[in-house]
């Protein structure tokens, strides 16, 4: 992972998308399975893979003041041998 947009652990955020861009091409495998977000939504983020970048989109609203970390467990893997990258990414939503 090269960089987060808004960087990983970030406060006061106050977008509902999120892109990750790493120094691979990678695809994005299961991600009804394997993808968690705490807390939990009750609409599933549309996540994405293009090239190097995964982008994420929350679909629910965000709650005020709430911390959301999203654990992508082994979903992440690189385009060619496809080799997992454990990825959790952690925002804290402050409106």
């Amino acid at each position: 992972l090269l960089k987060c947009s808004p960087e990983n652990g970030a406060t006061n955020v106050s977008t509902n998308k999120i892109h990750l861009t790493f120094d691979e091409i990678v695809l994005v495998q299961n991600t009804f399975e394997k993808v968690i977000i705490s807390p939990p939504q009750s609409q599933m983020a549309i996540i994405k893979a293009s090239g190097h970048k995964v982008n994420v989109e929350f679909q629910d609203s965000l709650k005020e003041n709430t911390t959301y970390t999203i654990d992508f467990t082994n979903s992440i893997v690189d385009n060619n041998e496809k080799n997992e990258l454990k990825t959790v990414i952690e925002l804290e939503e402050n409106f």
